[in-house]
């Protein structure tokens, strides 16, 4: 009988087990960070890596094929506008790998920032994506706004003025669409053969030319829940979806009744509690400085607590 002595593999185990690989932290800003850019920062990044970003208006059209975190300071202070692109590509955000897929089960997630001003991504004749283009890839957005973004060529036409999702597995969650459009189809999102979920989210204002100005989904799995879909045109949701509850979907948006609810989501909730900690401070004029006294500290946060839950 041949023994083999164990002990040695059981070590290394146990070493590789009690000194994990963690994410590194790349960070960007206009000074004294890693990188000037967030795309110098997402080539140099590894798998799982986090881009913090700092406050300030971003004219980038940003791409990756790796799975990372986009993190920025908030909606409000960090800005990615698309505006400023090559023709053809004037996305905000591309996320992108072969049919396949990547190989790690991770999200890749977008948090905290706005994206802007994009046009989308000539590809084949069909414009895609003014906010963000995803493919065959899962994606979280989550504390974003995409806004006044809009698709308005194509030789095939032009989808997804905020959001496409192509192949892909798109979560939107406590996050804000508004004004974006499409010649098209999908003002806000369009979707094709992948899956979409929309928990605690607005929709609003967004035109889809041809269908769907909130939402056109197309062969595939869409589930809404908890989310306020308003005053998007012509039709605001074209295609089957499975509704979680909690939704309301109207011909008009009506004004929001609680100040607290930063993000516009229609809940007080530890979103816009993010909201206030990431513009604690002075900060005269500041949506979080809820008692207009130039600062936003403790007494904000107590008006906020005073107001959680949905907003009446």
């Amino acid at each position: 009988m041949i023994r083999t002595n164990l002990l040695p593999a059981l070590l290394l185990c146990a070493t590789a087990l009690t000194h994990p690989s963690f994410a590194d932290t790349i960070t960007v800003c206009a000074n004294g960070c890693d990188h000037i850019s967030i795309q110098a920062a997402i080539d140099a990044a590894e798998e799982g890596d986090v881009i913090d970003i700092g406050a300030g208006v971003w004219m980038e059209n940003t791409f990756s094929r790796k799975q990372l975190i986009l993190r920025g300071a908030g909606p409000d202070l960090t800005i990615i506008d698309g505006s400023d692109g090559p023709d053809g590509w004037t996305t905000c955000l591309t996320v992108s790998e072969g049919f396949g897929g990547w190989g790690s089960q991770e999200r890749f997630r977008v948090e905290s920032l706005t994206l802007r001003g994009g046009s989308g991504a000539d590809i084949f004749g069909l414009v895609r994506g003014g906010g963000a283009y995803i493919e065959f890839v899962p994606v979280t957005f989550s504390n974003v706004v995409i806004e006044d973004c809009a698709i308005e060529s194509g030789q095939l036409g032009g989808v997804g003025g905020a959001i496409c999702n192509y192949y892909g597995d798109v979560s939107v969650e406590s996050s804000v669409l508004r004004n974006n459009s499409a010649y098209t189809l999908g003002g806000a999102i369009f979707s094709t053969h992948g899956q979409l979920r929309i928990v605690d989210t607005v929709l609003e204002g967004n035109v889809g030319e041809l269908e769907g100005g909130a939402i056109f989904g197309e062969e595939s799995s869409v589930s809404i829940e908890r989310s306020i879909i308003c005053n998007n045109s012509p039709v605001q949701i074209y295609g089957n979806y499975t509704d979680l509850g909690g939704n309301t979907v109207s011909a008009k948006c009506d004004a929001s009744v609680c100040p607290t609810d930063l993000n516009l989501d229609g809940v007080t909730d530890g979103a816009d509690l993010t909201v206030i900690l990431t513009t604690w401070g002075a900060c005269r004029g500041c949506p979080a400085d809820f008692d207009g006294n130039g600062i936003v500290n403790a007494a904000d946060i107590s008006v906020l607590l005073a107001n959680w839950g949905f907003c009446n």
